[in-house]
């Protein structure tokens, strides 16, 4: 792929792969932090990174956050800073329908309605079914997806449900996030986009935890823009 091969999604991805193109792209300073405390944004990238943050946003069909970031930051997950284009459609992971219903991606007119993906619901559980109920009024649209073997969402049975509405997807963090797809043992990154900030946070790091298996870039470029450091590359799931 070249510098901008984000964009280059061939187009029988989808009917090959059974689930869409996925981009991980997020920012982090010298030291690794995306926050500087649990809960809590911090701004991050230069403006000059943050228009290509925007491109690539333009550039896919949906945009990928769990619970957290909505909780914390009530993103509108739109396309701005001068690019023109069509904002992808949220997709949150909130395995429990924590979404709350005045978000801004369920009250603002600029913002899509998400898709939310989540854990399955019993039958006797009337209190999230209630909420089922309340977030599809909302305007959400809701996919109830089979657990891992650790009680999360499954990553791999998700992306199949989703590659039937997105060729494309972006997926932007938090850190749970972000560590949960670096984990999976299926090949399920098919790009990564790093912004390295020139800053030490000592804060929230951008993977949690240990992996179980080292992951390395290939095809690996780099560039700046503006004060920001890009790097960008394909994981190598041979190793």
């Amino acid at each position: 792929m070249t510098e901008d091969g984000w964009t280059r999604i061939p187009d029988d991805f989808v009917e090959r792969n059974q689930r869409p193109f996925v981009t991980l792209t997020y920012a982090q300073t010298m030291d690794g932090s995306i926050a500087g405390e649990t809960g809590k944004p911090l701004a991050i990238s230069c403006a000059e990174s943050m228009k290509l943050t925007h491109e690539i946003r333009a550039g896919h069909e949906g945009i990928m956050v769990g619970i957290s970031t909505i909780i914390a930051d009530n993103p509108s997950l739109t396309v701005r800073f001068g690019i023109t284009g069509k904002n992808p459609v949220p997709i949150i992971l909130d395995s429990n329908l924590r979404c709350p219903t005045t978000c801004k991606l369920l009250t603002s007119p600029e913002c899509s309605k998400p898709v939310i993906c989540h854990l399955p619901i019993s039958p006797e559980d009337i209190d999230k079914r209630q909420r089922v109920s309340l977030l599809q009024s909302a305007g959400a649209t809701l996919i109830e997806c089979n657990a891992s073997s650790n009680g999360k969402i499954d990553l791999v049975d998700m992306l199949g449900r989703l590659g039937s509405q997105f060729k494309s997807v972006m997926v932007e963090g938090g850190s749970s996030v972000i560590g949960s797809f670096l984990e999976s043992d299926q090949p399920i990154i098919d790009w990564v986009l790093l912004t390295i900030s020139p800053m030490f946070v000592g804060g929230v790091k951008s993977v949690p935890r240990l992996l179980p298996q080292t992951r390395h870039l290939r095809d690996v470029s780099s560039r700046m823009a503006g004060s920001d450091f890009i790097i960008q590359g394909r994981i190598d799931y041979t190793k």
